[in-house]
């Protein structure tokens, strides 16, 4: 029986301190490790009173006058003082709110005294446009009083103007029977009359009587917008 030659050696081990090779990849469909959560950043305060101040100052002039521009300076100082707890954060939109709500607050006082003080020169003006007429300026007659066949009471007469320009004149009149009860009474359209001239009207009343006879009277005569 033949001996068989030993086997050779292994080989030596590497040299130079060099690592031993990286372990296999794990097996496809393994799950990665989940990341590491971080710490996130504070978030930032907000002020209020701010937002609220602005939004008030602009609704100032917008629609809601001097009652907005009370809030928006009540809450213009209020977010200021907020802004110095909170660092600073608003402080220029309570401040522009504060600028807003007093400059539309004073706005609206001196609109509101310029239409009452205007309003009442317009009234003034027009009361004496439309109000009693200056006896001077007109000359009126009443040349016919009677009751017409139907019972209506009915009046005539004319009326001049003085003046050299044309006036439109009102009569405030009235109807009575001979005890003194009241018939009728009204106000007539506008008579327009030329200057220096004179023209005729007349007056009916809506109401029948049974008297035979009235008494007509012109009470007041009146401007119309002279």
């Amino acid at each position: 029986m033949t001996d068989l030659p030993p086997p050779p050696p292994p080989p030596p081990p590497p040299t130079g301190g060099t690592p031993p090779p990286a372990p296999p990849a794990p097996p496809a469909g393994g799950f990665a490790p989940p990341p590491i959560a971080q710490a996130g950043s504070a978030p930032n305060p907000n002020n209020g009173m701010a937002v609220a101040a602005l939004v008030l100052g602009i609704l100032t002039f917008v629609c809601l006058g001097p009652i907005a521009g009370i809030l928006a300076i009540v809450f213009g100082f209020l977010g200021m003082k907020k802004a110095k707890e909170l660092g600073g954060t608003g402080k220029g939109m309570a401040l522009a709110g504060l600028i807003l709500g007093a400059v539309g607050t004073i706005i609206a006082i001196i609109l509101f005294v310029a239409f009452v003080v205007l309003a009442g020169t317009a009234t003034v003006a027009l009361k004496d446009a439309t109000g009693k007429a200056d006896p001077s300026t007109y000359t009126l007659k009443i040349d016919r009083c009677e009751v017409d066949s139907l019972g209506y009471p009915m009046m005539a007469g004319t009326i001049s103007n003085q003046t050299s320009t044309s006036k439109s004149y009102l009569f405030e009149y009235e109807f009575r029977d001979p005890s003194g009860t009241l018939i009728n009474n009204g106000t007539t359209l506008p008579n327009s009359v030329p200057g220096n001239d004179r023209i005729q009207w007349d007056i009916g009343s809506y109401t029948v009587t049974t008297a035979s006879k009235v008494t007509c009277k012109i009470t007041q005569v009146d401007n119309w917008f002279n």
